[in-house]
């Protein structure tokens, strides 16, 4: 038997301690819970209570009112909950977060300051600036300049001034400007109208370079009439159509790829400057700017060799192009055929079957005597070469004419056609030969260069970057029969090219004592030295010469002078060196000047009706003088005149009046002018019998 040995109330005692610690426990879990509220102001104006960043009791109910300032109205409320009222009730819980926006009712103002509305401009840069106010705070100023879009101004003190700097379109350009608070009222839009004037008007000898949309950059480079880029070249037109805006048409002559109308394209420039501007092309809005051209093409590739490098750095070529002699004068250049031996000042330095052109004189019978006109080119084959001559069978024998004088122009260079090629295909030769070629300056920078091969054609834009000696080129290849495209390639090139006369010097005539000055322009692979030389006294030094006159720049470009006596009198030549050869210029006189002088006046003449008049003066100065014959003091001109005469020779030295009339009757003088004076002959009478 088991006895209970617990006092008879314990049981109670610990019943009532339990049911204490359950009550406390019972009372803890039972406090209310609480959440921090977020409630934020956008714009002007306040909300109450305002319970922002307070413990608020989760699950109790809750209310806030907005309420607006002066000049703001309440939009609504937004985030955890929202209500277009000003006051709000909500229940609490965990991450609640309440807006109140209130919206500004007045709009802001904007002035524009400077420049003056309408003014003109000189400089394309420009900064616009202004004022914005408004009762709360301006937010920004937006500005669009010709609808290119819009753009944000700038400020320094919260937009009380602001300002933005623009370039402007030539012409007539137009900015708009408002200005928007932070509540989003705009204010009035306001307007500046701005004019800036500027425009080229020529293109020649300049490089345009352009950037497309695309942030491309290519480049034109333009000559007289004629324009390279990398991939071709053509002629163009260029005219300026107002103070700021020009028309450019470009029309693609190489290669044949592109020789076609619809790659033709015409552009209209606006300028923001004298140097750049932009166009509107297929591709969007171009930039250009315009820079003067190096003048770095050759004129000719005499006596050169080009190193072609593709670029795949294994294919290869070697061009050679020969030295032509002059064509030399044996005194019977007019007794001409076909074939036709052709004197030479020097030894050919080809071969027979090579392609040449020469240069024919072309005189016609006018009045009584044979006149030179412009001069006629004729292409044929070597057949023969001798010492100094070459015999030329032309594929052209309009020089044998029944009417017509024709000959061989002495002193310029027989034209050589031909060139030699050396072709390599991953370092190994492939193949070697003659062709003939062409060779075109299209710009001061860019050449075409077209080589007629055995087995095809080549087309080649030759774009030079360092002083004549080197560049990039473009081809397209065509093949025989046919002349059927194959392919196109890129590359660099190298040249070496001996010095080569491109501007020779000219006579000049001083008075005794005065200054005498030649120049010489060359081309060539530089460097380039110079040496100048009196014809029959040797090469000149800088100084004092032994009769008192002072000689400078006597290895330069430019020789001078100072002091001439009788001993400079003479002519003078420089000779030009580079690694690659040498060559000596035309000479040129220095003579002193004199003021025209008579010598043999013009006689009276009197001939039938119908007949001719003829008059002749002959005269000396130095320089040489001009004519201007005159009929009763009043100046002729060569044509025919309304009574049915012919004049010509009116500015030389011999005047011609045929089939002449009674009205032709008078007193006919010519005035004989140089730049030291003038003199006017004796009257001679016409009388037609």
């Amino acid at each position: 038997m088991i006895m209970n040995l617990l006092p008879a109330r314990r049981p109670k005692k610990f019943a009532a301690i339990f049911s204490i610690y359950f009550l406390a426990a019972s009372l803890v879990s039972a406090a209310p819970a609480t959440a921090l509220l977020t409630v934020q102001i956008v714009g002007t104006g306040t909300v109450s209570p305002n319970y922002n960043g307070q413990l608020l009791n989760v699950g109790q109910k809750y209310s806030l009112t907005a309420q607006a300032k002066s000049d703001f109205t309440f939009t609504g409320w937004t985030g955890s909950q929202t209500s277009s009222k000003p006051k709000l009730s909500f229940v609490m819980a965990d991450g609640l977060t309440f807006t109140a926006t209130f919206v500004d009712k007045q709009k802001p103002t904007l002035s524009i300051k400077t420049p003056q509305n309408s003014g003109g401009l000189t400089n394309p840069a420009i900064t616009v600036t202004g004022t914005a106010k408004d009762n709360d705070a301006v937010a920004t100023v937006f500005c669009n300049l010709n609808g290119q879009g819009w753009q944000t101004a700038l400020t320094g003190n919260g937009w009380n001034n602001w300002w933005v700097n623009l370039t402007n379109n030539p012409n007539t350009n137009v900015l708009l400007a408002y200005a928007v608070d932070r509540s989003g009222n705009c204010s009035k839009t306001n307007s500046l109208k701005m004019t800036y004037s500027a425009a080229t008007s020529s293109l020649n000898g300049m490089t345009m370079t352009v950037t497309k949309p695309d942030s491309s950059i290519y480049a034109f480079n333009f000559g007289g009439g004629t324009f390279s880029e990398d991939t071709g070249v053509g002629s163009y037109a260029y005219k300026k159509t107002g103070a700021v805006a020009g028309k450019i048409s470009l029309k693609y002559a190489a290669p044949p790829t592109r020789a076609n109308a619809a790659n033709d394209v015409t552009v209209l420039l606006q300028f923001a400057d004298a140097s750049s501007g932009t166009f509107t092309d297929d591709d969007g809005l171009n930039r250009f700017s315009l820079s003067t051209a190096d003048s770095l093409a050759p004129p000719a590739l005499t006596g050169s060799q080009i190193f072609l490098t593709y670029s795949n750095d294994n294919d290869e070529s070697i061009l050679d192009f020969m030295t032509p002699p002059q064509v030399a004068d044996n005194g019977s250049l007019f007794d001409v055929a076909n074939p036709l031996v052709i004197p030479l000042a020097s030894q050919y330095p080809g071969e027979i079957a090579d392609r040449v052109a020469v240069t024919f004189s072309h005189l016609i019978y006018f009045s009584g005597a044979w006149t030179p006109i412009e001069p006629e080119i004729f292409t044929g084959t070597v057949i023969d070469i001798g010492t100094s001559a070459v015999t030329v069978l032309f594929d052209n024998s309009g020089f044998l004419s029944r009417k017509d004088l024709y000959a061989p122009t002495a002193g310029v260079p027989l034209d050589i056609l031909t060139y030699y090629y050396t072709n390599y295909f991953g370092k190994t030769l492939v193949t070697n030969g003659t062709g003939t070629f062409t060779y075109t300056n299209y710009s001061p920078v860019g050449s075409l260069l077209q080589l007629s091969q055995g087995y095809g054609n080549g087309v080649y834009i030759l774009t030079f970057t360092n002083d004549s000696d080197s560049g990039n080129f473009y081809v397209e290849n065509f093949g025989e029969p046919g002349n059927v495209f194959q392919n196109a390639g890129s590359g660099s090139f190298a040249i070496e090219l001996p010095p080569l006369v491109t501007s020779p010097p000219q006579n000049a005539a001083v008075t005794n004592g005065g200054t005498a000055s030649f120049t010489i322009t060359a081309s060539g692979t530089p460097p380039l030295t110079f040496q100048w030389q009196k014809v029959g006294g040797g090469n000149l030094t800088d100084g004092v010469d032994g009769w008192g006159s002072f000689i400078s720049g006597s290895s330069t470009t430019n020789l001078t002078i100072t002091g001439v006596t009788n001993n400079d009198l003479g002519n003078y030549q420089v000779i030009i060196t580079n690694v690659y050869g040498s060559v000596t210029s035309s000479v040129a006189n220095l003579s002193f000047t004199l003021p025209p002088q008579i010598t043999s006046q013009p006689n009276s003449s009197y001939p039938a009706s119908g007949g001719t008049a003829i008059f002749n003066v002959t005269a000396t100065g130095s320089p040489t003088p001009a004519y201007q014959w005159q009929m009763n003091g009043i100046n002729l001109t060569d044509g025919t005149t309304s009574w049915g005469s012919v004049i010509s020779g009116s500015l030389t030295s011999q005047l011609n009046i045929s089939n002449v009339a009674t009205n032709d009757s008078g007193y006919y003088q010519v005035v004989v002018t140089n730049n030291l004076g003038n003199v006017t002959s004796i009257p001679a009478q016409l009388t037609v019998q």
